[in-house]
């Protein structure tokens, strides 16, 4: 592959994610499956039959317990809608990593655990045991649409000592 002004470059692992107005990407020198995976998505309330539909039993729960935690909850970021946008992302970003998507099965990927920052998240796949998924909320700059978004992005599985710890 060459790149600009004639510079040779490497294998490359690249995975991209849009949503509204913003887009993201994730590039880094490629390596065997699984690859790298990013995801945005804008943080809007759900339904309760989308939490259903999305989440399994311990997902939710998870989810409930991190948004229902008073000093969280009145914090930005800590209300029901940023904590499903963060797991809902993260779920997109390892499949993306393992080179699927969801296909339309999103318990599949479950969420295992998640910093009470909501920064790091902890979620299984379905070839590996565990990712790192980080996460970062996101905005549009003035002058577009006032939305809020969550970017979720792995660089790969979890070694199995760092998830055990």
């Amino acid at each position: 592959m060459t790149g600009v002004h004639g510079r040779v470059l490497p294998p490359l692992d690249v995975s991209l994610a849009h949503c509204a107005e913003a887009a993201v990407a994730i590039v880094r020198p490629h390596t065997p499956w699984p690859g790298p995976g990013i995801d945005v998505e804008e943080v809007t309330d759900r339904t309760p039959e989308t939490l259903a539909a999305a989440l399994g039993r311990e997902e939710l729960r998870l989810l409930r317990a991190l948004a229902s935690d008073g000093a969280r909850a009145e914090a930005p970021g800590g209300s029901e809608a940023w904590w499903f946008t963060r797991f809902w992302a993260a779920k997109e970003a390892v499949a993306k990593a393992e080179g699927t998507g969801l296909r339309g099965r999103p318990r599949d990927f479950a969420v295992l655990d998640a910093a009470p920052a909501g920064d790091r998240l902890t979620v299984a796949g379905r070839l590996e045991r565990a990712y790192t998924v980080h996460c970062a909320p996101a905005a549009n700059p003035p002058r577009l649409p006032d939305r809020a978004y969550v970017v979720a992005w792995t660089t790969g599985p979890t070694e199995a000592k760092e998830y055990d710890r």
